[in-house]
């Protein structure tokens, strides 16, 4: 919330006559506080150090390049950790980055961001040699940390961009053919080179012409040999091949059907090498009498379980020495793209054109192949800010046990703080606050990466005296002050003129005394504070009925952090809405139905945090408006790119748009789940907000064909449309009622009208037919009995057995939709009900 300065003079006399509320003077100038929006690049900043991270959308257009200036590798102790230091020239993809970046497999770690690539080839930053290995993730960067066991030296022979080609391709193939499937006499060229060197006789598969090609001209393998992974033909062409007998070794990397297919092509005594992801992380099951022909089956995959053990690598670089110069171990094909071009290179490995290896290039490597010390930096890049705390510091949370509290400890410790000082006047009192500390602990035992102590303290720092203590306290846990969260708040909500002194200052001395008694103190540190950070409130610039005295309080906070800003220290308010998972206003529901901002979940206060403690300006507001008041407007800037994508799209899914019906869906057309998602991507960011998977699905040929010939208002109708229906539903309480049945009107003569549950479980659909027909008119509810039932069949005796209590005599009409119509025909079948009125909502029609 910058200030407007405007340029006016005048004497002091005049002010007292014109300053109202949001008015301000300093420096002799009268000025405004006024909302300005951050820019999308708010959290941008430049760098020369940065990786690859999976951002929030688990899709590939969330994949965003962090700033890594932080280093922020430290074990349990607080040091160090003992990890050799690479300064990254280039990383090759592998399969297992596409299923992270898209959410398909879980990463090594869920805490980590630092998740995508896992080859990389480098120099060592103590000595320069050059170096190419392999990593839990963390390898599409400028620089990282490995165990020394992981990378090997590169031979001269080879550039750093070939060396790194070799990795997963050649540990694959040796560690599943050579060390656990024994052969003595594959993944794609890297099998082929090795098995043609032990003289096997090979049978491959392929998906494209293109690569058939490729494999007759480089390994000179026989077309006939040559056989298509589109289909399972290829195990009936295989076994005509063999006279029946199947091979003896089959390395496998297709799912489904498709798996079946190679499982069944292993000869008897063979072997069975699986490296794919997707049927692990499914479980997918063998037929098991296969195995009674002495079937071997061997899984490889570069998870933990390998990579823990020092000897396998030791033993496999030892064999890529061995044979990096006589033809077995040779640098694969790759495409090369620019590390600005990230995003295009796994978009690129999702279409399955690439033949070899994608590799991300972050430095230009030098003539020189020797030991070289004087490692240039990499390009400067707009990049994403990241906070991460130091773990050889202390961190100070002021009402550290309230609900925000906690959750923004935990926050803490996931990002790097160790050491925290939670402080509470009243100290743990309820069972809640003593698990998340204890469970925090726990984590951090277990996890001994992100063990921790967290002490609290009943210091409430309203005075010096109390704050020093506090600070005294601090220093026992033997690390310098890195910051302080100011949450402390207790609110005493009255109309000015029916609240006490003592309450009305009670609340604002909670904010103001100790937010002002620790900005002392802390700049008589011989050091400055990372974060000085207070919680304040929107409030502040809003307004909220019967929150002066707390809106009085933070407006004093946050105008100490802007002293503290122009001091040249850290400070920073941070205006927060209401919170709707925890904290102080978590359960007042019914007052934000009738306002345009709306709770933000604790997480998303988090994510913002996040950002906003890289910032530079003092004081900052978090709204979050109601979905009433955020409908479609489409980004002009994104437009053309998603017509242009639609226009692939049609080629992709093999369709001619105007000869297809328009009401048919993607999903009926059986779009695959890649090209869903890409389309996902590009609708999100042309409406500038999260569009579920089952809406593209639904999503008809007509539509986008109407998009990309320039209707703009088709599509905005259509995404408009559904989130009024959400909004729409959102307004619905779904109580079940105990009563049978309700009068919908005070008619009392004439022939019933009784109306079947509808699916609102109300029946203000029907109030205006109600009241404007002259005959009694019934609903019927839909209660915890109802609820119990399992089948529709039971559902139409319960309401047949209710009529037949309620009108013995018969003589009534009915009328429901959907499901309720199903019970109206049963009803006029059995001749309980003279008329059945039944409205099917559900046509074909209603949803185009």
């Amino acid at each position: 919330m910058p200030l407007i300065k405007i340029r006016i003079y005048c004497s002091a006399l005049i002010f007292r006559d014109i300053l109202i509320a949001t008015e301000v003077i300093r420096d002799g100038r009268l000025g405004s506080y006024r909302y300005q929006s951050f820019g999308k690049d708010f959290d941008k900043i430049q760098s020369n150090e940065y990786y690859l991270g999976l951002g929030k959308g688990r899709d590939l257009s969330s994949l965003e390049w962090t700033d890594a200036t932080t280093d922020h590798y430290h074990d349990v102790t607080n040091t160090k950790m003992p990890l050799i230091k690479i300064r990254i020239y280039c990383s090759a993809l592998i399969f297992r980055d596409i299923l992270i970046a898209t959410g398909k497999i879980p990463p090594f770690s869920n805490i980590s961001e630092q998740q995508i690539g896992h080859e990389f080839a480098g120099r060592r930053a103590d000595t320069g040699e050059r170096v190419v290995g392999l990593n839990y993730g963390k390898s599409v960067t400028t620089s990282t940390r490995v165990e020394p066991y992981l990378f090997t030296t590169i031979p001269d022979n080879w550039s750093m961009e070939e060396a790194v080609t070799i990795l997963s391709p050649y540990f694959t193939v040796w560690y599943g053919l050579i060390e656990r499937a024994h052969i003595r006499r594959g993944v794609g060229q890297a099998a082929i080179n090795v098995c043609q060197h032990y003289g096997c006789d090979i049978y491959a598969t392929v998906g494209t012409e293109e690569k058939k090609q490729f494999l007759i001209n480089t390994y000179k393998i026989p077309a006939k040999k040559i056989l298509s992974s589109r289909s399972t033909q290829y195990k009936s062409q295989v076994m005509r091949a063999t006279a029946g007998r199947g091979v003896d070794l089959v390395l496998n990397s297709l799912a489904g059907d498709m798996f079946d297919a190679s499982y069944e092509c292993v000869g008897t005594g063979g072997r069975f090498v699986e490296l794919g992801k997707m049927d692990f992380f499914q479980n997918r099951k063998l037929p098991m009498y296969n195995l009674l022909r002495d079937l071997c089956i061997i899984c490889v995959s570069l998870d933990e379980s390998v990579m823990a053990r020092e000897y396998i690598f030791d033993a496999f670089y030892a064999w890529v020495h061995q044979n990096c110069t006589n033809g077995c171990v040779k640098p694969l094909n790759r495409t090369v793209f620019p590390a600005a071009d990230a995003e295009k290179a796994f978009r690129y490995m999702t279409t399955g054109k690439h033949i070899g290896k994608i590799v991300i290039r972050i430095r230009e490597e030098e003539a020189n192949r020797k030991p070289w010390k004087l490692i240039k930096p990499a390009n400067n890049m707009i990049v994403s800010t990241k906070t991460y705390f130091n773990p050889n510091k202390t961190y100070i949370i002021t009402g550290g046990l309230g609900g925000f509290g906690l959750e923004l400890c935990q926050w803490m410790v996931y990002n790097g703080a160790k050491r925290l000082v939670l402080t509470s006047r009243s100290g743990i009192k309820n069972n809640y606050q003593k698990y998340i500390i204890n469970r925090l602990k726990a984590f951090g035992k277990t996890n001994k990466t992100f063990e921790n102590e967290v002490i609290v303290s009943s210091a409430d720092c309203f005075t010096i005296e109390s704050a020093k203590q506090l600070l005294n306290e601090c220093k026992g846990l033997g690390a310098p002050i890195g910051g302080v969260f100011h949450l402390a708040l207790e609110l005493n909500n009255c109309l000015f003129s029916e609240i006490s002194f003592d309450a009305f200052m009670r609340t604002v001395d909670i904010k103001e005394k100790i937010c002002k008694n620790l900005d002392q103190l802390s700049r008589e540190l011989d050091y400055n504070l990372d974060h000085f950070v207070v919680f304040s409130s929107v409030s502040v610039g809003m307004g909220v009925e019967g929150q002066l005295n707390y809106t009085y309080g933070n407006s004093i906070c946050d105008r100490i952090c802007e002293q503290r800003q122009r001091d040249g220290l850290s400070g920073l308010a941070i205006q927060f809405g209401p919170i709707g998972d925890v904290g102080a206003m978590h359960e007042m529901t019914q007052v934000f139905a009738f306002m345009t901002t709306q709770k933000q979940r604790i997480h998303s206060c988090c994510e913002v945090l996040d950002k906003l403690l890289a910032v530079q300006y003092p004081v900052v507001t978090v709204n979050v408006k109601t979905v009433e008041t955020s409908i479609l407007k489409l980004d002009t800037s994104a437009r053309e790119g998603s017509k242009s994508f639609i226009n692939n799209l049609w080629r992709s899914l093999g369709i001619d748009p105007t000869a297809t019906p328009a009401d048919m869906t993607l999903g009926e057309i059986g779009i695959e789940s890649i090209f869903a998602s890409e389309l996902q991507q590009e609708l999100a960011k042309l409406c500038n907000q999260t569009i579920h998977l089952k809406i593209i699905k639904h999503m008809s040929v007509g539509l986008l064909r109407d998009f990309e010939s320039g209707g703009d208002h088709t599509i905005k109708a259509y995404f408009n449309g559904i989130k009024r229906a959400q909004i729409s539903l959102s307004k619905y309480k779904f109580v079940i009622p105990v009563e049978t049945h309700v009068r919908l009107n005070s008619v009392s003569n004439g022939k019933p009208l009784y109306l079947m549950p509808t699916l609102e479980m109300g029946f203000a659909l029907y109030d205006n037919l109600a009241q404007n027909i002259n005959r009694p008119v019934v609903g019927l509810n839909w209660t915890p009995d109802v609820n119990k039932l399992l089948t529709l069949k039971e559902v139409m005796k319960y309401f047949a057995d209710l009529m037949a209590r309620l009108e013995p005599n018969g003589g009534y009409d009915v009328l429901g939709s959907t499901d309720g119509a199903i019970i109206c025909g049963q009803l006029l079948r059995k001749g309980l009900a003279e008329k059945a009125v039944m409205i099917d909502v559900l046509s074909k029609q209603r949803f185009r």
